[in-house]
């Protein structure tokens, strides 16, 4: 299952202009300015594509960079998760085939 992302509120505010994301991390000061395909990598993760659908996506808008997209996207990602400026999350598919629920039902009845 590969992660989504999410940005990280409360502590981080990003504002997407026409040429330019601003983000700045409310807790620590920080602040980014992303420009070109740093721009897309950004909405479309935060869209909730994952790392794969979001390589795809890029080599698509950007195909000259076909080979390298996967291992950009990556870096980005990991980048915005170490600096907490996004944070990951599961499917919500996932979490509705994830077997717990019926799990927990089994022991309710069970007692």
């Amino acid at each position: 299952m590969s992660p989504r992302y999410r940005l990280n509120e409360p502590d981080v505010s990003a504002e997407v202009f026409d040429e330019e994301v601003l983000a700045i991390n409310l807790k620590t000061g920080h602040y980014h300015s992303l420009r070109e395909s740093s721009i897309f990598l950004w909405q479309t993760l935060m869209q909730g594509f994952s790392i794969e659908e979001t390589a795809s996506r890029l080599t698509s808008k950007y195909p000259e960079i076909a080979a390298q997209a996967l291992a950009e996207t990556e870096t980005f990602a990991k980048h915005l998760v170490e600096g907490g400026w996004s944070l990951r999350r599961l499917m919500r598919q996932a979490l509705q085939t994830c077997p717990l629920p019926s799990l927990l039902a089994n022991l309710s009845s069970a007692r």
